[in-house]
This record gives C-alpha cells, sequence and structure tokens, in this order.
C-alpha cells in the first residue's frame, strides 16, 4: 500500500519541483536537452576515469604536438588561450551583466550572472579533485592543480562555455544570434587550444563543454525563482532594518507579503 501511494504521489512532487524551480518560458527542447548533455558527460567521466580507447585517442592527439615548444604560434595560442581562464572570463562577463542591470532596471542579469559563476566554480573544482585525473604533465600526486593533476573537466573550457554563454543570453535581441555564435567558436577554439599546447587531454576538453552545457541550461532555468527568493528576502530585510531603525511604523502584512513571495 506504501508504494502505491509513493508511485502516486511522486509525479506531483516532481510536478511541484518542477513548477517551483524551472522558468514558465522553458522551450520542449529544454528536458531533452538537459538529459541528453547529462548522460553524455556521465558516460564520459566513467570511460576516462575506469579507462578505455578514449585514452589512447588522447595519447594519439597528445603525439601529434600540435603546437610544439618553441614554435611561432605558442604565443598567440596562449594568450588566445587565456581569455577562457576564470578571471578574465568571470571579469568580462560581470561587466556586461551589470550593463544589462543597468539596460533592463533588473537584478536578474546580475543574479544570473552570480548563479553562473558559482555553478561554473562550484562544478568543476570538486569534480576534478573526485576524479584525480592526471594531464599530460605527469605527477605523482594527482590532486596538485599546477603539476597536472586536476585535469578533468577543463575548467578553461567550462569557464568559456559558461561566461562567454551567458553573454549571449543576456544579450539584446537583436545582438543575440551574433554573440551566439561568437561564444561558441570561443568555446570550440578556446578548447582546441590547451590540447595543441598539450597541457589537457582531448578528453578533458570535451568534458569541460559537457560541463559548461550543463551548467549553462540549468543556471538559465532556475534564474527567475532565484531572483524572486532574493528579492524577497532583501526586501524583508529593508523592511526589519527601517523597522528597527524607527523610519517605518512596523508592518506585518509588508513582511507577511514578502514571506509569501518566498515561497511561491
Amino acid at each position: 500500500m506504501d508504494g502505491v501511494l509513493l508511485q502516486s504521489s511522486s509525479p506531483s512532487a516532481l510536478r511541484r519541483l518542477w513548477a517551483t524551480w524551472i522558468r514558465r518560458d522553458v522551450p520542449h527542447w529544454w528536458l531533452p536537452a538537459v538529459i541528453a548533455v547529462a548522460a553524455a558527460y556521465t558516460l564520459l567521466t566513467l570511460l576516462v576515469t575506469a579507462g578505455s580507447s578514449l585514452t589512447d585517442l588522447d595519447r594519439s592527439i597528445y603525439d601529434l604536438h600540435l603546437v610544439p615548444i618553441g614554435s611561432s604560434l605558442r604565443l598567440p595560442v596562449q594568450l588566445w588561450v587565456f581569455l577562457g581562464q576564470r578571471a578574465p572570463a568571470m571579469i568580462i562577463a560581470g561587466l556586461v551583466a551589470a550593463w544589462c542591470a543597468h539596460r533592463m532596471r533588473s537584478v536578474q542579469p546580475l543574479i544570473m550572472y552570480g548563479l553562473a559563476a558559482v555553478a561554473f566554480v562550484g562544478s568543476v573544482l570538486p569534480f576534478k579533485y573526485l576524479t584525480g585525473r592526471v594531464g599530460p604533465r605527469y605527477t605523482d600526486v594527482a590532486h596538485t592543480v599546477w603539476d597536472g593533476g586536476n585535469i578533468f573537466p577543463s575548467g578553461h573550457v567550462t569557464g568559456t562555455v559558461v561566461m562567454y554563454g551567458l553573454i549571449a543570453i543576456l544579450a539584446p535581441y537583436a545582438y543575440r544570434r551574433v554573440l551566439t555564435i561568437v561564444a561558441i567558436v570561443l568555446s570550440v577554439t578556446v578548447g582546441v587550444g590547451p590540447t595543441a599546447l598539450n597541457l589537457h587531454w582531448a578528453t578533458d576538453v570535451v568534458g569541460g563543454w559537457f560541463n559548461g552545457a550543463l551548467v549553462l541550461l540549468i543556471v538559465w532555468a532556475i534564474t527567475p525563482r532565484v531572483e524572486r527568493i532574493v528579492t524577497s528576502y532583501w526586501r524583508r530585510l529593508s523592511l526589519w532594518y527601517r523597522t528597527a531603525a524607527g523610519t517605518l511604523p512596523r508592518d506585518t502584512a509588508a513582511l507577511h507579503e514578502a514571506d509569501q513571495a518566498t515561497h511561491h
């Protein structure tokens, strides 16, 4: 009997969870895309960590030495790859988000940026440590980022996909298509760069593409819900402060309204 009740209540609970957290204008392809990317990412991670023919492919690409040390192309490729570094990518995206927030008179771009930054860093660093994959710069200690450990997925590529993809999402509609193409080109070329420099295995880059796409899809979908929560708590804090400072009579109705907004 309990099992029947659980089965009958589960779809309802999932619908409530969906209605609470997922934005209403989500397109029909969003959920299949999330499932497909998550499945591909999981499969790639298992194949890479457990050992498969993919590691032979990684070695074959590495042996090509596409941009060897001493090559005249090495510095330009390094500078281009720098665009995917955490600091420059987050600074550029942060400035765009601030400009969009000012232009739209809304905090939503800043909230989306904050979510993207937290999800980007939070999805890469723990995953690198858990997989402990050693990169082309061999080391006996897997969990040493700068010595060649903690290499999967590529943080460079994840940051490029998330931050420049975010810029395309936040851009005015007239420029969105162009900036989407720019974000895709950046994601591909910045991803190829570390592999060409023999700093990453090719599958690390593919993992970064999957990870970045997954983060971007989820962040976009839950931003309105998070915005409602943040706005509600900010209003409650503002009302509490103004009441405590004696500049506003205690407005229990306003506090109740803010509390209701948090839960809807």
